[in-house]
């Protein structure tokens, strides 16, 4: 494996386990068995290593969440499969991202990810903003769902088959509360 790729693989390791602003240098050095020459000579500096680690897969889930806010709201379950697979593969990532990246450039992106999928919501219920509170926490359940079972060790399996069984409920729901503000509306 080249240098770049051990800081990177090292890198992920101490980012999870300690988040940004707790992780050393110097232990991703010595995890990566290079000296800080070495990380210099690839990196600017811990922060730099920090987006390289990240922004891949920040880029891949923004335009992937674009394009479904882009799309009529009754072709999301299709992608559900592809979604899931691409949290299953970028769970590390995922969890810095939630939990490790204060302090950095993507700190917000959790809130920003909320704010996409409240606003699928409020399309899909085609309601105003009085119904903000409900929508929130359809959202945050949706949020937390996916991230309690992403951050177990389930097989790629497990987990299509859970999130599969949490969209067939949330989508239940979701179709009862359109019905309801179409009565009510």
């Amino acid at each position: 494996m080249k240098t770049k790729e051990r800081l990177l693989v090292a890198a992920r390791q101490e980012f999870m386990e300690k988040g940004y602003q707790d992780s050393s240098l110097r232990v991703i050095c010595s995890r990566a068995e290079v000296t800080t020459g070495a990380l210099y000579f690839q990196f600017e500096n811990k922060e730099d290593l920090f987006v390289q680690v990240i922004e891949p897969v920040i880029r891949q889930l923004q335009d992937y969440m674009q394009s479904l806010t882009d799309q009529d709201t009754d072709l999301w379950f299709e992608h559900h499969q592809k979604m899931t697979e691409f949290l299953w593969n970028h769970k590390q990532e995922l969890y810095i991202l939630i939990y490790g990246s204060k302090g950095t450039v993507y700190e917000d992106v959790w809130s920003q990810l909320k704010q996409q999928i409240e606003e699928r919501y409020f399309r899909a219920l085609k309601t105003g903003r009085d119904h903000s509170s409900l929508i929130h926490v359809l959202t945050m359940m949706q949020m937390y769902g996916y991230v309690t079972i992403l951050s177990q060790d389930y097989t790629l399996e497990e987990t299509m088959r859970l999130l599969e069984q949490i969209e067939k409920y949330r989508y239940g729901g979701l179709d009862a509360l359109m019905k309801q503000t179409k009565t009510n509306g």
